[in-house]
């Protein structure tokens, strides 16, 4: 049995993983790897364009050639997906559990972190945001400056004293 040249498995296969595979393997410049790249591309690029969900598009860009514009293309449709998302989202309870799950880009995180503090509109509110970011991110950064124009634990201490908001910032504050 005569096993497939690199050019048939090119030719013979439309997934992506495949051929990323066979991309990892071939050396670089050769006629095999630009006609492997400029497959994969067309596979990314058809695939990206046949669906909205953000969990393929991620795995998608797993097989994405680093730096490349189809890289940057999934990347910018699953930012835009995000957002969407967020946008849709008012509950301050769900948009506070989409940012502990930490899977969002930059962009995205910093769209709902605006987001959470349009909602946060009371001391407990702040609170709570300010609770979140002092579970996923550094004591320092809760305790003084989270960000977004929203005031840390001391802050909170300072601006709503007697206040639950303030107890539990004092609390939280005092644990260091």
């Amino acid at each position: 049995i005569r096993s497939k040249s690199l050019s048939e498995q090119i030719n013979e296969t439309d997934s992506a993983k495949t051929l990323y595979g066979i991309l990892s393997n071939i050396t670089y410049n050769t006629a095999e790897y630009i006609v492997c790249f400029e497959k994969l591309v067309r596979v990314l690029k058809t695939d990206m364009d046949e669906t909205d969900d953000v969990d393929e598009l991620i795995e998608l860009n797993r097989y994405s050639p680093s730096g490349s514009p189809i890289e940057s293309e999934i990347i910018d449709k699953i930012i835009k997906l995000q957002i969407e998302e967020i946008d849709n989202e008012d509950d301050l309870d769900e948009l506070c559990d989409l940012y502990e799950k930490n899977n969002l880009y930059k962009n995205s995180e910093k769209h709902l972190i605006e987001k959470i503090l349009q909602i946060a509109d009371t001391p407990e509110k702040i609170f709570k945001v300010v609770d979140e970011v002092f579970a996923k991110d550094s004591f320092a950064l809760a305790l003084e400056n989270p960000g977004g124009g929203f005031d840390g634990f001391l802050g909170i201490i300072d601006n709503y004293s007697g206040t639950k908001a303030a107890n539990l910032a004092k609390y939280y504050a005092g644990v260091s």
